[in-house]
């Protein structure tokens, strides 16, 4: 291949494509480096060199990688494991409270009705004061006039008498 200088001529290249049609078979021996030159390259041993500590280094990381990833996924099924029992606590643990709290609600239920229906017997004002919580504090409006009031009644020995129609 021929090059033209500024001027116009055409002269040939120092170097030519002569170093492949030799028979080093290496296009790169033209520039002085590659696997046959003697100049200034490094050679292949060096690179396997470096191949080898890279491939030691990129073994010793997967190994690392993959030690950690175990570590990771054992953490987290502990994790999700932990948390399971801890929803399936949380649930057994409600159960029970709510089983119990119907059952005592009810026998309250029960006792309630029970006293409601019975037939009325002594002071009403007795039976008045058995429905309502006369020993609770309410915050708010004043009612110790009325639960005294009601107490009064209920001491009190009043007559059941028969509604007249």
């Amino acid at each position: 291949m021929a090059e033209f200088d500024a001027f116009g001529s055409a002269e040939q290249p120092a170097t030519t494509d002569s170093a492949v049609s030799e028979g080093s078979g290496d296009p790169y021996a033209v520039f002085g480096g590659g696997a046959g030159g003697a100049s200034g390259g490094s050679s292949m041993n060096d690179y396997e060199v470096d191949n080898s500590a890279l491939r030691a280094w990129e073994q010793q990381h997967e190994a690392e990688s993959s030690d950690l990833a175990k570590k990771s996924t054992s953490k987290k099924m502990e994790m999700q494991e932990a948390g399971r029992n801890a929803v399936e606590k949380f649930y057994s643990d409600r159960r029970s409270m709510l089983d119990s709290r119907r059952t005592t609600h009810r026998s309250e239920q029960k006792d309630f009705i029970s006293d409601r229906d019975a037939p009325a017997q002594g002071n009403p004002w007795e039976r008045v004061v058995n429905q309502i919580d006369v020993k609770a504090v309410r915050e708010g409006r004043d009612v110790s006039r009325l639960r005294s009031l009601l107490l009064l009644l209920k001491s009190n020995q009043v007559e059941i008498t028969a509604p007249t129609h």
